[in-house]
């Protein structure tokens, strides 16, 4: 299994927070901010159906990177993963085989850990941070299109998907009525990363 962490460039007091994600479709309603310091905000956003957690991350001030799970029965649960790295978020990040074998693009720290998938149709998108901390969410073909250039000015790369919403317009037309705990990521025109 993969897990992301964030953790702070500078050292100070890290903070326990486990952020549990419970659907993938975004419903604003009501919203409180639950935490927040100089790295990450929390909001709680409550409507009628569901309840949702939104980390807003800055890119600037946080790194983040992947942590390789490793099979049952050493494999660790999301919350030993983030006490034991001491990180100040970890998620569950990508699709993987039930030999936890990561399914698409995986780079941490500027090393490619995993190749991309290139004939993936649900694992569409890659979000990634360059080498200048931008955050960005490009389309795989994008990405194929020059994987050399882009692996260059790569800091950290998830391969993921699909792909929820492209250029303001919703992507998903249909409903299989499978509901299953997800997480989205997000960015927006001032570098702030949107974990949901």
């Amino acid at each position: 299994m993969i897990k992301l962490k964030m953790m702070k460039k500078q050292k100070r007091k890290t903070i326990k927070l486990l952020l549990t994600i419970s659907i993938l479709t975004l419903f604003f309603g009501c919203s409180k901010t639950t935490f927040s310091n100089e790295n990450i905000d929390i909001y709680e956003i409550q409507t009628d159906q569901y309840d949702l957690k939104v980390a807003k991350v800055d890119p600037l001030k946080t790194d983040f990177e992947i942590y390789q799970n490793k099979p049952a029965p050493e494999s660790l649960s999301i919350g030993k993963v983030h006490q034991n790295e001491n990180s100040i978020l970890t998620f569950n990040g990508s699709f993987y085989t039930p030999e936890y074998k990561p399914t698409g693009l995986l780079i941490s720290n500027g090393k490619i850990l995993n190749p991309p998938n290139k004939t993936a149709k649900l694992t569409n998108g890659i979000f990634l941070i360059d080498n200048n901390n931008q955050a960005k969410l490009i389309e795989l073909n994008k990405y194929l299109e020059n994987e050399d250039k882009w692996n260059q000015k790569i800091q950290f790369a998830l391969q993921n998907g699909p792909i929820l919403i492209k250029n303001n317009e919703i992507q998903i037309t249909s409903d299989d009525q499978k509901v299953a705990s997800r997480t989205a990521i997000a960015t927006d025109e001032d570098n702030q990363i949107y974990i949901i």
